[in-house]
């Protein structure tokens, strides 16, 4: 029933295809009951159920080599489920992730999300192992999927050591501890579809709510994908993050590596103590990011760029 809408119906094409849903999808129109009516049909092949394994070993300064291991489907069963599980390996951080998204839970915008996860991370002032999970449900507001609104709940056993060199003050339990953590956020997204994205931008607000390691906190980021001439193309993205009080030591703020700046140290652009260790980055409650990149694309997938 409602108005027809050429460039919508292609936009969710190319969307389905991206995710790997669909091997290709043509559409057909036929004469409707009356004079200004048409009735549109969506001929969509179904992509067959794939495994897509990967790997990658990259060298970051100040963690040294970095192994990544990850496995995934994006139509796990033939339902549109997303599966993914990844693993981080390097000297500071020992991660894997394992989730499985359920499209169309409640409403046909919507995202349901089951993600476990066990973390050994190195920070400055305190390693951390945390094993847990979250459940996230997402919705798209409008029709076009521009538009998002999510909410997230979690549980993790935490085990801190504190860096004997940091500051007095820091406090660690000498006990594991439960953390239970909670998230809301919104989202506009109208960048294209693929693995390399070339146009679009993208701006998020989150609030994360973490009262029992005191990691409460809002951050904004934005992202802007632009072509360029002779099939160059720029990335710009900002990103900001305040928290309500002191955190945590394994929860204080770090910028450098490949999350934040690139061509810096993890967790070393910060603070420094002035004694007794000055060189020990201290962190913080507030940050601010920003990065300039310009890529040049040889196909789908490999992308040199400086930044």
């Amino acid at each position: 029933g409602d108005a027809y809408d050429h460039a919508l119906l292609q936009e969710e094409i190319n969307r389905l295809r991206a995710r790997g849903l669909i091997m290709g999808a043509q559409i057909v129109t036929q004469p409707g009951r009356a004079k200004d009516r048409v009735k549109v049909s969506l001929m969509a092949q179904d992509a067959p159920q794939k495994w897509y394994p990967a790997f990658t070993v990259t060298y970051l300064p100040g963690e040294g080599a970095v192994l990544l291991l990850q496995l995934s489907s994006p139509n796990l069963l033939g339902k549109g489920i997303r599966f993914r599980g990844s693993s981080w390996l390097s000297e500071q951080r020992r991660l894997f992730d394992l989730s499985v998204a359920l499209p169309a839970v409640l409403n046909p915008l919507d995202d349901l999300t089951i993600e476990v996860h066990n973390r050994d991370q190195t920070k400055p002032r305190a390693a951390a192992k945390t094993q847990g999970g979250s459940l996230t449900y997402g919705r798209s507001i409008d029709r076009k999927r521009r538009f998002s609104v999510f909410a997230s709940v979690g549980a993790d056993r935490v085990t801190l050591t504190c860096n004997a060199a940091a500051e007095l003050g820091d406090d660690c339990p000498a006990d594991p501890f439960y953390a239970v953590s909670g998230a809301l956020g919104g989202s506009y997204d109208d960048r294209d579809s693929g693995l390399l994205g070339t146009r679009g931008q993208r701006v998020s607000l989150r609030l994360d709510l973490e009262p029992m390691t005191q990691a409460s906190g809002l951050s904004f980021s934005a992202q802007r994908l632009q072509p360029l001439p002779f099939g160059f193309r720029a990335r710009a993205k900002l990103g900001a993050r305040q928290l309500f009080e002191q955190p945590m030591p394994h929860k204080v703020l770090y910028a450098g590596g490949p999350g934040t700046l690139r061509g810096f140290y993890s967790y070393a652009v910060s603070p420094n103590q002035s004694a007794p260790f000055p060189n020990l980055p201290t962190g913080g409650d507030r940050m601010i990011h920003a990065a300039l990149e310009l890529g040049y694309g040889l196909n789908s997938v490999f992308e040199p760029f400086v930044f």
